[in-house]
C-alpha cells in the first residue's frame, strides 16, 4: 500500500493514477525518465553493476 502513496510524489498524480488503475507496464527507459529507477543497465550487466554499487557502499562504512 505504501508504494501507491509515494508514487504520486515521484511521478505526479495523473501519471500515478494511470499506472495504478490500468496496471500499465512501462519500459526501463520510461521508469528512468520519470524517476522510478536510478539507472538502467543491460540485463547481462545487472549483477556486476549491483556488486560495484555494493563495493562503493561498503567502502563508505567505518569500522567501530
Amino acid at each position: 500500500m505504501c508504494g501507491t502513496q509515494r508514487l504520486p510524489r515521484l511521478v505526479g498524480k495523473g501519471r500515478a493514477l494511470q499506472l495504478i488503475l490500468t496496471g500499465e507496464m512501462i519500459s526501463a527507459q520510461e521508469a528512468y525518465r520519470i524517476g522510478l529507477v536510478n539507472e538502467v543497465v543491460p540485463a547481462a550487466n545487472v549483477m556486476a553493476r549491483a556488486e560495484a554499487i555494493l563495493k562503493q557502499i561498503f567502502s563508505n562504512a567505518r569500522s567501530p
